[in-house]
């Protein structure tokens, strides 16, 4: 009785792991179907081992996980408390021992509760035991660990008021560490039904073969394995009692690809085989968090809700019977009684791992009734990852763009673009912030938009109408998307899930010579933009029959000429032979910052002032142009019904080489 009231006290001090958490009506009851009487009070065992970090040693973890029967206390059951938590010192008719394989022996005289329930009357604890062997194997064999002792608990239908023995196999050049499993001290099942083997997820390269069971099998489902029990024989075996318990050992085994051994360690479950149809159960949604690993981020916080309740309208209160928590989890009040489908009882589970619980956790849990019934125990493994780096994607019009590329589509002076940034993170607890290193000339950024569901998403979206001045702009900008650190206030590291920075490059190029239309433009505005004449603007466009004619939105018009820049041009030489100014050149490039003989295959846009580039009617040596009367005669122009042509442009036609200007 000491014993129990230490643990409850210490559970009260928000020892995580003491777990049975009901409502208040139900602590009142504990009925027959989970309290044996009899000599014995070992419930079951596992052990597992690891190797330790010391890369020079060959030094071992050995951990002993050993459930009692809770209601019972003697001199062989010694409680202390050491560091605020509740140690057993634990004796029997045959002392508990740990042979490790090398002469030495260890006692269990410091096992520590991990987790008690009085309903089913359970007590679960562990021990630690730090070994270092001389060899990393014992002469090319493993070391063989192996826990004994005696008395089983009484209620069984085999080897009841037996001793147990369980070993494992340590060879330090094969594996570092051994398989686990994990079960909670009582596991109930009915006639026919199947019990996953705890610790074994699905695609595990652990595999299990049964040592020693009555009445059951090991098979595999979908990926898991699973003990099957005959319930009807094993009930018939305990002379038609209404339950019967059943210890199972079973062996995990590591191996590699070519079906080594790589380490083996034997594990026990107690199954209490029931032929009770008042059993609570788990509803649809709380069942499918079992289907396959859960994965948890560290340093953010990962919630599940359980729901239960009975399925024969009994007025039994239900909670749950949980196994040993991961460090830190917490478990709330259990809401609702679960009398009913429409008043089932909720629990939440909320865990914010830290860095140091990366991997795989397995957590046990049923859902009990006050009668002491349980739903079969179902096992939920918990994958710890760190935070992974978000992704970022850029689209244009719904139309992706590859990183460090420009668009497909080509961008136009006049039309206003869309760009959709979009950051992606797989954790949906995280948060986004998605950013600009640099934008094109007077692109707004405009406000984001984030939404989580499976995952975090968060999208900006940049605004870019290329001016009149922007042809031939070309400059690659680039976007990040950042991460969160999490909550780190229960973890030693300031900032658990690390920051993640990811950079995506977009090159901006808008066309050069070219201009969109739009709605209610004439070409003489847009000659006033450029500083030229609308007879110029017309002669560079064929389409045009008439410069009176309206002109289309979103039609694209030739502002001016390619040009080709030849060896040893500079920026004088190229605005004299067009007869432009430099700031004209610039304007019609805006990716110049000066022309030189080095970039020969480049090509910029020119001016069409060839008034000024003829000097007066000769042709500037070197200067590629084409007459500003377009190739249509001014006869065909008059018997087409074009208009009044003027005499500028009779006098081009009848005098070709001469260049017209007004």
């Amino acid at each position: 009785q000491k014993a129990s009231s230490a643990a409850t006290s210490d559970y009260r001090n928000a020892m995580p792991s003491l777990l049975f958490v009901l409502s208040t009506a139900i602590l009142c009851g504990v009925t027959a179907a989970t309290t044996e009487v009899g000599q014995g009070h070992f419930r079951y065992a596992t052990m597992y081992w690891r190797k330790t970090d010391d890369p020079m040693s060959n030094t071992v973890e050995i951990v002993i996980e050993s459930a009692w029967r809770r209601s019972y206390s003697s001199e062989y059951f010694t409680e202390a408390l050491e560091n605020g938590e509740t140690v057993l010192q634990i004796n029997g008719a045959v002392t508990p021992t740990v042979s490790l394989g090398d002469g030495q022996q260890r006692y269990l005289d410091s096992v520590r509760v991990t987790a008690f329930s009085t309903a089913e009357d359970w007590i679960l604890g562990e021990q630690v035991i730090t070994h270092s062997y001389s060899t990393p194997n014992h002469r090319g064999a493993p070391w063989t660990v192996e826990f004994t002792g005696c008395c089983r608990i009484d209620g069984g239908i085999n080897r009841q008021d037996g001793s147990w023995h369980l070993s494992s196999s340590i060879d330090l050049l094969l594996s570092l560490h051994s398989p686990r499993t994990v079960s909670l001290p009582n596991v109930f099942v009915t006639a026919g039904e199947a019990v996953g083997v705890p610790g074994a997820p699905p695609g595990s390269a652990t595999s299990f073969s049964l040592v020693s069971a009555d009445h059951a099998s090991l098979s595999t489902q979908n990926g898991h394995a699973q003990i099957d029990v005959d319930g009807d024989a094993v009930l018939a075996a305990a002379g038609g009692a209404e339950y019967a318990l059943v210890h199972v050992t079973f062996a995990a085994v590591t191996s590699d690809s070519m079906g080594h051994v790589l380490s083996s360690v034997a594990s026990e479950m107690l199954l209490n085989v029931s032929e009770s149809e008042h059993r609570p159960m788990f509803d649809e949604d709380t069942l499918s968090l079992f289907d396959s690993p859960v994965v948890a981020v560290a340093g953010f916080e990962l919630s599940l809700t359980l729901r239960a309740a009975q399925t024969h309208g009994t007025t039994d209160y239900v909670g749950y019977t949980v196994g040993v928590l991961p460090q830190g989890m917490r478990l709330s009040t259990v809401t609702g009684k679960g009398t009913s489908e429409e008043d089932k009882a909720e629990m939440k589970m909320t865990w914010t791992p830290c860095a140091s619980a990366l991997g795989s956790s397995v957590l046990c849990l049923d859902a009990v009734n006050t009668q002491g019934l349980a739903a079969t125990q179902r096992c939920l493994t918990i994958v710890v990852e760190m935070d992974h780096a978000p992704s970022l994607e850029v689209k244009l019009d719904g139309e992706s763009v590859a990183n460090n590329s420009a668009p497909e589509q080509a961008l136009y002076i006049g039309q206003r673009y869309h760009f959709e940034v979009t950051a992606t993170d797989a954790n949906p607890h995280d948060t986004l912030t998605v950013a600009a290193v640099s934008l094109p000339p007077d692109g707004v950024f405009l406000d984001a938009s984030s939404h989580s569901d499976t995952q975090t998403t968060t999208t900006r979206e940049l605004v870019f109408a290329p001016k009149h001045n922007h042809g031939g702009y070309n400059t690659l900008h680039c976007f990040t998307a950042s991460d969160s650190c999490g909550d780190s206030s229960a973890c030693q590291h300031p900032c658990v899930g690390g920051v993640d920075v990811v950079t995506f490059c977009v090159s901006f190029r808008v066309r050069r010579c070219e201009y969109t239309v739009r709605g209610g433009e004439e070409l003489s505005q847009i000659a006033d933009i450029y500083h030229t004449d609308w007879l110029q603007l017309w002669s560079h466009n064929d389409a045009i029959l008439h410069p009176d004619d309206s002109l289309q939105p979103g039609a694209l018009l030739r502002i001016g000429r390619p040009y080709d820049v030849q060896p040893y041009d500079t920026v004088e030489e190229v605005a004299k032979r067009f007869g432009m100014s430099h700031d004209a050149l610039f304007t019609l490039n805006a990716d110049i910052v000066t022309v030189t003989g080095g970039e020969a295959s480049r090509a910029v846009c020119t001016s069409i002032k060839e008034c000024e580039a003829l000097g007066g009617g000769e042709a500037y040596s070197g200067a590629s142009y084409r007459h500003l009367v377009p190739e249509k005669s001014v006869a065909s122009m008059r018997s087409e019904g074009l208009g009044t042509v003027s005499s500028e442009l009779e006098a081009a036609a009848e005098a070709p080489k001469r260049c017209v200007c007004d």
